[in-house]
């Protein structure tokens, strides 16, 4: 018996339709009869694939990477990306997974998806390496400007995860900052020190500020931070591991396990929380191997039944 329905977006991304086929096909042969995965995209794009017995639903039109966000997912309500999340509000999937338009996602979800209770915003979640465990940091890009409410909204969702999915009681939660003193930085962030500061839960440890140079040691589980400057770290840190990943291929023979381990792609993309559904953000110019462990990752969260758990945490 099928007890997941998972849909992927073909359109909108940085790659070739036929590299996002080619990890739904992976994707599919690993989950076997435990899920149905369905294609999401124009006629047109449907045509350049082989034969293939997976349902289909028709896009009408793309949001692509350079279109307004909320002009598109207000306009655009025939695109691949609002089909999927309209879908997903209907309950006629179980998960949506997309490599589409950020902006436009946040924006859709937004619009399309109820918000979970006490969720002022939408935030995109992903695991980082560590030396020592995958380390989540929320947020990388859902939103521009956090006040200081939303960034404790933020950690209670990290630590969520982190117990949820990967079994870490009371996870320990660090605020990225320029400094670990309580007084640095912006005013959200002091404040938003302040008040995870007063915060007495079993849900989590707050432990303080922490700064870039020290997130890699592996010592806290969860890493909060504003979309714009998580989103500049993610980045930066997916160039540097590339940058030093070459530096060292080309001097020496290099292990399998270092390559993982240096290797982005290795990691699925972004869940985006706080609204009521499985929606995975995959990165903008995927690999096949990157939208397989996207809808693995789904997959995963519909199985340990993470939204419906969520729901039910005392934000405050």
């Amino acid at each position: 018996m099928v007890s997941m329905r998972i849909a992927v977006d073909l359109m909108g991304s940085d790659s070739a339709i036929q590299v996002l086929y080619k990890g739904v096909e992976d994707a599919v042969a690993k989950l076997s009869s435990k899920a149905v995965v369905s294609l999401i995209g124009t006629e047109d794009a449907f045509q350049l694939l082989p034969q293939n017995s997976l349902p289909k639903f028709v896009a009408e039109e793309t949001i692509t990477m350079t279109d307004s966000p909320l002009y598109s997912a207000r306009r655009k309500q025939n695109s691949s990306l609002m089909i999927g999340l309209r879908l997903l509000k209907e309950k006629k999937i179980d998960a949506f997974v997309t490599a589409g338009n950020t902006g436009a996602l946040i924006a859709g979800a937004s619009i399309s998806l109820p918000r979970i209770d006490s969720i002022e915003r939408p935030a995109l979640l992903t695991l980082i390496p560590t030396k020592k465990k995958p380390m989540v940091t929320i947020d990388v890009g859902g939103n521009v400007f956090s006040s200081a409410k939303q960034l404790v909204q933020f950690a209670f969702m990290g630590s969520a995860y982190q117990t949820f999915c990967n079994g870490i009681d009371n996870p320990r939660v660090g605020l990225l900052n320029i400094g670990i003193e309580s007084m640095k930085g912006t005013d959200e962030l002091r404040d938003a020190y302040r008040m995870l500061s007063e915060i007495s839960t079993p849900h989590f440890s707050f432990v303080g500020n922490v700064e870039g140079r020290e997130v890699f040691q592996g010592d806290i589980d969860v890493l909060v931070t504003d979309g714009f400057v998580g989103n500049v770290f993610l980045k930066t840190a997916e160039g540097m591991s590339l940058f030093i990943l070459e530096a060292i291929q080309a001097s020496l023979e290099v292990p399998q396990s270092l390559l993982e381990a240096f290797s982005y792609e290795e990691y699925p993309g972004a869940l985006l929380c706080g609204v009521d559904g499985v929606v995975v953000k995959s990165h903008g110019k995927p690999s096949s191997e990157t939208i397989t462990k996207s809808i693995l990752l789904s997959a995963s969260l519909i199985e340990k039944e993470f939204v419906s758990k969520v729901t039910q945490i005392s934000w405050e």
